[in-house]
């Protein structure tokens, strides 16, 4: 993570006013994109980080997997439905998520456009009502360590889907494209690993597992696009990206809403045991809240690359609290799965450094000084022919 910071550079200084422009649309999310579509700092070059950003990143992917245990515990009780549980969750996060963007924004609360909708539709769709319901339904027959590998997997499928839509492509001409790709190899396979791992557990049934990966599929598909949709709109509109996660989450709210006197609309199934509102303050407050402000400042403090280095961790914190508290299995072929899962995701944070990314070759992206050849030893040394300078 050190390394990484380091050798993320400042991005270069604008040489016309549309240069300036392009740049500042982006800067509500605290990011800035260069011509070439490379994601760079917003910050005046690489700073030292405070030691309390890092125990602030730590904390954040742990409560994220706190998170994913409380919701995996409350979805095996059978008196918790997920389709109630989703809406209530949605409803008060999109209120909590609203009002913290109204006080922390410099803009206070934008209120989206009519030519917003369409994508704002999309993101409540895909973003929250398969990146969120359909995570609830698949606890309900897979085990949490079995959807936290799937969750995390989430950067890799944006990665892969932004590649075939056209919106951002790999670029494999240069070095950090083929990072990017081998990381999602990587990615992909460890992840599958995990899931052979926990079908051959025995810990669910065939039928189960697979439901639950059905539904694991399709809300990797949904969350990958929420990504790609909240750039849109952040480069479109005046709305920082919590308000657009607000807005998201108010109609992924809604569009949860007409499934609910479809799918549950008995009284009983509003009465949640103690289990699940704690679970529903839990992801409300926490999750939504502190989550979003931690992550927000952290990257103030830092950079996007700094920040994203932490995303594997909560698979590590997921996996071992889902075996002290929760009792799920965890044999080689997770473990192997794991290693191949944050290897992956390294790599694809790592291809984002400017140093790999606008490189052809691994000895391009090296420091100057480590690009030296040695001199040459033994008796041809000094028969050897010298050669003008420039020459290769």
């Amino acid at each position: 993570v050190s390394l990484m910071e380091r050798a993320t550079t400042a991005p270069p200084a604008s040489s016309s006013p549309e240069d300036d422009d392009g740049r500042a649309l982006l800067r509500t999310s605290g990011m800035a994109t260069s011509a070439s579509g490379l994601e760079l700092d917003s910050m005046a070059g690489p700073r030292r980080v405070k030691p309390l950003v890092v125990v602030a990143l730590v904390i954040v992917q742990l409560s994220f997997a706190v998170s994913g245990v409380l919701c995996g515990s409350a979805m095996h009780d059978s008196r918790v439905d997920p389709v109630v549980f989703a809406f209530l969750r949605d409803t008060l996060g999109a209120v909590v998520l609203l009002t913290f963007a109204a006080y922390t924004s410099p803009n206070g609360l934008v209120m989206p456009r009519v030519a917003d909708v369409p994508a704002l539709m999309g993101v409540g769709i895909l973003g929250i009502y398969f990146g969120q319901l359909f995570l609830l339904l698949a606890l309900k027959h897979v085990s949490v360590v079995n959807a936290s590998v799937l969750s995390a997997l989430q950067p890799a499928c944006t990665m892969l889907l932004g590649h075939l839509l056209g919106v951002e492509l790999l670029h494999l001409e240069n070095l950090g494209g083929e990072m990017r790709a081998v990381g999602l190899l990587f990615a992909v396979a460890g992840g599958l690993a995990i899931v052979v791992g926990q079908w051959s557990s025995g810990t669910h049934t065939p039928l189960d597992n697979v439901i639950g990966n059905t539904y694991l599929f399709f809300f990797c598909l949904g969350g990958a696009c929420f990504p790609l949709l909240q750039k849109h709109l952040l480069i479109s509109t005046d709305m920082s990206a919590t308000a657009v996660a607000g807005w998201g989450t108010t109609f992924g709210a809604a569009t949860i809403g007409l499934t609910v006197p479809v799918s549950r609309a008995e009284l009983d199934y509003w009465r949640l045991p103690g289990s699940a509102l704690v679970a529903l303050a839990y992801v409300v407050l926490i999750t939504s809240a502190f989550n979003y402000g931690a992550l927000a400042w952290c990257n103030s403090q830092s950079s996007p690359v700094f920040v994203s280095a932490f995303y594997p961790l909560q698979l590590v914190f997921t996996s071992a609290l889902a075996m002290t508290f929760l009792g799920e299995s965890f044999g080689w072929r997770e473990a192997i799965g794991a290693l191949g899962v944050c290897a992956g995701l390294s790599l694809v944070t790592a291809s984002r450094m400017s140093a790999f990314a606008t490189a052809s070759t691994l000895r391009e992206a090296l420091p100057a000084r480590w690009r030296k050849l040695p001199e040459p030893e033994g008796e041809g040394a000094s028969q050897a022919t010298p050669k003008p300078p420039g020459a290769a």
